[in-house]
């Protein structure tokens, strides 16, 4: 069965996201888009699965919260989706976090 997917859950603005398909007929246009959780399309455009299937793209992320990828076969392939999200741009101290890191803080705490 057909997939698409991207190489992070959650982005800053700016950042490049990676996009891969697998599990296309092999020659199949695949159209994609990613919608805004406001409604806004961003279309980009048509790509053609390799031999085995596959596809690669990319998309600069632009501010929004959540963010929808939708991957259209023009064959036999359903269409598949797969979201992602933005920097949290509300909380300037927020940071991405990738769920296979661990991370480690140092609190400094001063009596008042």
């Amino acid at each position: 069965m057909a997939a698409v997917a991207t190489d992070k859950v959650d982005y800053t603005p700016n950042e490049i996201v990676h996009i891969t398909g697998t599990d296309f007929d092999p020659g199949e246009s695949v159209t994609l888009k990613i919608t805004r959780d406001d409604g806004v399309v961003y279309n980009l455009g048509v790509v053609t699965a390799a031999g085995n299937g596959t596809f690669a793209a990319s998309w600069a992320v632009i501010a929004g919260d959540e963010f929808t990828l939708t991957a259209t076969g023009n064959m036999t392939s359903p269409v598949v989706t797969t979201t992602f999200t933005d920097f949290n741009l509300s909380d300037p101290g927020a940071q991405s976090v990738n769920t296979n890191e661990t991370l480690t803080f140092r609190v400094q705490v001063t009596n008042q």
